[in-house]
């Protein structure tokens, strides 16, 4: 679950949906292939997943900063630019 609040912004009438970011300008869209299964990983590898039949949220954003992390680790200094 993401909600909206100080330093923090998901997609609203102002941007597509699936956009998430915050105040350093960092982003992820969910609708980028391998961004929610990254979600799902760290979740996992946080003991955050639940374990019974239900409807439970969790709070994404502690995730996000990870997920930021892992993504500019992949896609490195000189990603975007020719070679």
């Amino acid at each position: 679950m993401f909600r909206g609040g100080a330093g923090r912004f998901v997609s609203d009438a102002y941007g597509h949906s699936g956009l998430l970011g915050d105040s350093h300008d960092h982003t992820l869209d969910l609708h980028e292939p391998g961004v929610v299964r990254r979600f799902l990983d760290e979740a996992a590898a946080r003991g955050l997943l639940p374990t019974a039949h239900g409807v439970e949220e969790t709070d994404g954003w502690p995730l996000f900063d990870a997920l930021v992390g892992w993504t500019a680790a992949v896609s490195g200094p000189a990603a975007g630019t020719a070679q």
